[in-house]
């Protein structure tokens, strides 16, 4: 796969548009969660970029890895069709107070001869509610090929132990995450430190199970429904989602702040706060086990 004009391409090992030859997306950003990688596909944050899109669109990605954005439905279901991959699902409100979900399994129609043709319908199960642990992240995204792979990292923050350390570098060859009884410590090659700022991470709360009612649902948007419901849930809930009759989580609803008045068109987790709040941030990604 590869990136052209700000959006994904499926592309062979020859490079060639059209080949869907499972390959893993250069500029794919990642989260260090509990010491292990996550692959993030699905990341929002202050609303610059917009999630009320269509079909081609949501299946070929847009924004940017470093930023808002959504990796695309086609990608995903190359990555979670070669291996088993659990999904994380992190949200936080504009009280600064954070949730988290976890599911052992997922996959976008891991069975079908083309996922694009079953609608990449959501395959999930095992939840677990706040997947409990110490928090340590970082966010950044994997160089091109010919930048040697290099790592771009920022925001990495201690253990719980209430400072994030705000930086931007390219590290060397070596990384490792080491505990002392006050902070983690990444230890590198090359380091550019940018700065720091005091930051409170508290441990995320349950969000409570927002996603199993969608399992086995296809993908819709405005422009292609494939819901169940007999009027469009993407264009009523003003997003695009594996939508139901019509759902209880939006996390690709419009981003409007928090507290509204009309009804589940937000970025919405009704487990935690509801069909009239819009969260401040989204994450989902994945881990392969």
């Amino acid at each position: 796969m590869g990136k052209s004009g700000g959006k994904w391409e499926n592309r062979g090992k020859n490079g060639k548009k059209g080949d869907t030859t499972p390959r893993k997306p250069q500029n794919l950003a990642f989260s260090l969660h509990l010491g292990a990688n996550f692959e993030v596909f699905q990341r929002r944050f202050n609303g610059s970029v917009s999630f009320f899109r269509g079909w081609n669109d949501y299946r070929a990605g847009f924004g940017r890895a470093d930023g808002e954005y959504w990796l695309g439905l086609q990608s995903v279901a190359l990555l979670t069709l070669q291996a088993r991959y659990e999904l994380r699902v992190e949200l936080e409100d504009f009280e600064n107070n954070s949730a988290a979900a976890t599911y052992g399994s997922f996959a976008l129609s891991p069975t079908a001869v083309s996922a694009e043709e079953d609608g990449y319908a959501l395959h999930v199960a095992g939840f677990v509610d706040g997947g409990a642990g110490e928090t340590m992240a970082a966010m950044g995204t994997l160089g091109a090929e010919e930048d040697g792979y290099a790592l771009h990292v920022a925001g990495f923050v201690d253990g719980g132990a209430g400072e994030t350390m705000v930086a931007m570098g390219t590290l060397g060859s070596r990384l490792t995450i080491g505990r002392s009884t006050m902070v983690n410590r990444v230890k590198v090659d090359h380091w550019e430190l940018k700065g720091v700022v005091p930051h409170h991470q508290p441990h995320p709360t349950p969000a409570g199970d927002s996603l199993s009612y969608h399992n086995g649902q296809k993908f819709s948007t405005f422009d292609r429904d494939q819901d169940l419901f007999a009027q469009n849930c993407a264009a009523l809930s003003s997003g695009a989602w594996w939508f139901r009759s019509c759902h209880f989580s939006n996390l690709n609803g419009f981003y409007l702040a928090g507290p509204h008045l009309s009804y589940a068109n937000g970025i919405n987790w009704a487990q935690w706060k509801g069909f009239y709040y819009s969260l401040k941030r989204s994450e989902m990604k994945i881990r392969r086990l």
